[in-house]
């Protein structure tokens, strides 16, 4: 019989199937416009890369205190000593967390770094500064009020409405308090201001935890508090555009 060929008709479907993988590889990261790599992000934003974080496992949020002898807490240990460095040349008590959009894991990055300073013998505070949808004080389980919406309207004071973190020494906690009506404006007065500046002369560390760069203006107001941003991405999940406009953003603000 002269069919079927089977040698011929596998040659043919391995040359089409090499072709047709070829082609739906070279669309898909066409169409793909997630960074991939630290390279790829120190590339699009024209920064160095402060610290690269392995993934977590599901559920495992402060993986400083639950493991802090995997590799995702020594990776927060190199990050505390690189935002440590930046301080050699100017003062770096006030950090800024946030990145471009939503879950790319800037609350797990301020814990988990507030905890590696704390745990290096550094006082610090861990401020909630997204008053729209905060987390943070879910994940270190720490009661939502008081909290800083009831610093800045007057109803408590500073003292009362620092919580400490259990299990943590060293480490002070503000949270965010009940969602205000109008979060930029109580972020953007003078009582906003006085109050990070008490906290950078009563502590050795203040991270804030803040809401994305390109869903409100939270960050880019309290960001010219203070003294560095880190700004977190997530591989194969942040976008080169998104990323693009946040870093402009920010630079905007100085």
């Amino acid at each position: 019989p002269v069919s079927p060929n089977l040698p011929l008709n596998l040659a043919l479907g391995l040359v089409f199937g090499l072709f047709l993988g070829t082609a739906l590889a070279f669309v898909r990261d066409y169409f793909d416009d997630s960074v991939k790599s630290k390279e790829m992000v120190e590339r699009v934003t024209g920064v160095a890369t402060l610290g690269l974080i392995p993934k977590l496992d599901p559920g495992v949020d402060v993986v400083t205190i639950t493991h802090p002898s995997a590799p995702a807490a020594e990776a927060f240990r190199l990050l505390r000593t690189s935002v440590k460095f930046l301080a050699v040349e100017r003062q770096v008590r006030v950090v800024q967390v946030t990145s471009p959009a939503p879950g790319e894991g800037k609350t797990m990055v301020a814990v988990n770094l507030a905890v590696a300073f704390a745990q290096a013998g550094d006082r610090v505070v861990l401020v909630g500064g997204d008053l729209r949808r905060p987390r943070m004080e879910e994940v270190l389980d720490v009661s939502l009020t008081p909290g800083l919406t009831a610093v800045l309207i007057g109803d408590v004071t500073l003292p009362q409405a620092i919580q400490s973190a259990a299990d943590v020494p060293n480490l002070s906690v503000l949270p965010a308090g009940y969602p205000p009506p109008n979060p930029s404006e109580l972020l953007s007065g003078e009582r906003a201001r006085r109050l990070i500046d008490v906290l950078g002369q009563t502590y050795d560390v203040v991270v804030i935890d803040c809401p994305p760069v390109l869903s409100v203006t939270d960050s880019l107001v309290i960001a010219r508090m203070a003294d560095t941003t880190l700004l977190v991405t997530s591989a194969n999940k942040t976008s080169k555009r998104s990323l693009t406009r946040a870093v402009e953003l920010l630079r905007q603000v100085d």
